[in-house]
């Protein structure tokens, strides 16, 4: 079996990634012109899945350089019932009688009335409406409800990892480094190193109310992340997360996208409840 794969969607915004991987003999690169069941036999060979590029918390965005199958099943408000999430399924018994979602804490006005109505809309969707009708991108972060604002991009990309990979994916070394991976590995309940929302550009950075932020520092809070990675890639994913903390934690000190993004980096193991998160600063 082939040792590393991969998936790395192409995406000009992106290239900075490109040296965890180059050169190396030892590694298989998809970066589209395949469909996404060519990756899944891709990903049956290898025993270390890298995935990487631009995504949401239902997975790693084509990015429109994938065909084939794409659909996906769950709806844009992971809903979260006494602390853990509902499956996609479960999305048409979520409603009493009364209309409303059980299991959710105290309500609060106005933000329930709207998590209402959307939990309404979802519920009046056929299956086949979920993929076409959910918002990705412009990531503002899940309260206790979740939720999204605006368009990362149309939906017509889908994505070349997502939900249906989860089994596939499971009981492999895995590295996922897109924004919110964290929320699709710890959902599928799956292991490996990967990140939360992490700052690559200026207008994330701005997002994320760094208004201030100039683009060189975000570049170089981005060749400080790389090259760690690429330099313990081969590494268990708690090694990685040390490595991070050891390398790249220095430069949080003086750059506050590298300190924002150092909060966000995990190791996780299968079952685990919730990723281990590298010490915040």
């Amino acid at each position: 079996m082939n040792k590393i794969l991969v998936i790395h969607p192409k995406d000009k915004s992106t290239d900075f990634l490109k040296p965890i991987y180059h050169g190396r003999s030892d590694v298989t690169v998809i970066t589209g012109g395949c469909t996404k069941e060519d990756v899944a036999k891709a990903i049956d060979e290898h025993d270390h899945i890298v995935m990487m590029g631009h995504g949401t918390p239902q997975g790693l965005l084509a990015m429109g350089n994938f065909n084939g199958k794409t659909k996906t099943y769950k709806p844009s408000h992971q809903v979260r019932a006494s602390g853990k999430p509902v499956t996609p399924s479960q999305i048409k018994s979520l409603y009493s009688s009364t209309g409303k979602a059980p299991g959710l804490p105290n309500r609060e006005p106005g933000i329930d009335d709207e998590w209402d109505a959307d939990l309404k809309e979802l519920n009046e969707l056929k299956e086949d409406d979920w993929l076409t009708s959910r918002k990705v991108g412009s990531y503002t972060g899940y309260s206790q409800y979740g939720g999204y604002s605006g368009s990362y991009q149309s939906l017509s990309t889908g994505y070349v990892i997502d939900d249906s990979n989860a089994d596939q994916l499971r009981g492999k070394k895995l590295t996922a480094i897109w924004c919110n991976a964290d929320q699709f590995i710890e959902w599928n309940d799956l292991g490996g190193f990967y990140t939360g929302m992490f700052v690559s550009e200026e207008a994330e950075a701005k997002m994320i109310g760094c208004a201030d932020t100039e683009k060189w520092q975000v570049e170089q809070q981005n060749y400080a992340f790389v090259e760690v990675i690429g330099r313990f890639l081969d590494q268990d994913a708690e090694t990685m997360c040390k490595a991070l903390d050891s390398h790249y934690g220095p430069l949080a000190e003086r750059n506050s996208i590298a300190k924002y993004n150092l909060k966000r980096f995990y190791s996780r193991k299968a079952g685990q409840e919730s990723g281990t998160k590298l010490a915040v600063l």
